[in-house]
């Protein structure tokens, strides 16, 4: 018991140490560190908000990847306008905001689905365009454009692009040469490959029976009509 009780003092000492030391950290940061960390978490929060739509949808909804990329692409580029109006001022932001989504995607889809890696960077020209739609230095046309293009672009992906690709995975052609095979005889002999003149019946293998059970003759009968 005694050495028990006095593990557990070491354990809540640590503890302790541990928790002086991260309030001491947080002591020392400035009003705008702070400010800045808050709003890197925020972002951290919207992209695990982000796969969990994604996930959510494709098992709630359908597993179709075009719902998964559309998902994505609304929580992400909403995401990324709420921080462009916050006037965000670091790339790590952003980044805590794709990584969750991407890094989900990546390891349970993209290993078996290579050819999907488009939804990665379109999914990053989404946060780039909504990082970028309410600055106030770029003007309107520009905002419009950028929306234009991604919408554009989202279109031929889903429409074009992931239905040819999928066609493509699951119907399995190859260009090599076809096996070589032989054809088997089914009965001794040559067989005629071209039709003879005045014959009026083809040649009965031999060993086989008639109706009677009485062997058939393996000659060629001759046409009646001469």
């Amino acid at each position: 018991m005694g050495e028990i009780d006095s593990d557990l003092e070491n354990f809540e000492s640590k503890r302790a140490r541990t928790r002086i030391l991260i309030q001491r950290a947080i002591m020392k940061l400035t009003p705008a560190e702070r400010g800045r960390w808050k709003f890197r978490l925020g972002s951290l929060g919207l992209g695990v908000l982000a796969a969990g739509a994604v996930f959510a949808a494709s098992r709630a909804i359908s597993d179709d990847l075009r719902l998964m990329y559309l998902v994505g692409v609304i929580v992400l580029f909403g995401g990324a306008t709420w921080m462009g109006a916050k006037s965000w001022r670091d790339w790590l932001s952003p980044c805590l905001l794709y990584l969750p989504l991407a890094g989900m995607f990546g390891f349970f889809v993209l290993g078996q689905l290579p050819f999907l890696w488009p939804h990665l960077l379109l999914w990053a020209l989404a946060i780039a365009i909504g990082l970028s739609l309410l600055v106030a230095r770029l003007n309107r046309k520009a905002m419009i454009s950028g929306v234009v293009i991604l919408f554009a672009i989202s279109v031929w992906y889903c429409m074009s692009y992931i239905p040819d690709r999928m066609k493509r995975a699951t119907n399995h052609f190859g260009d090599g040469a076809a096996p070589e095979f032989a054809f088997r005889a089914v009965s001794e002999g040559a067989v005629p490959t071209t039709a003879t003149p005045g014959k009026s019946s083809a040649t009965i293998p031999a060993g086989t029976t008639n109706t009677a059970g009485s062997p058939r003759s393996t000659k060629t009968p001759t046409n009646v009509a001469r």
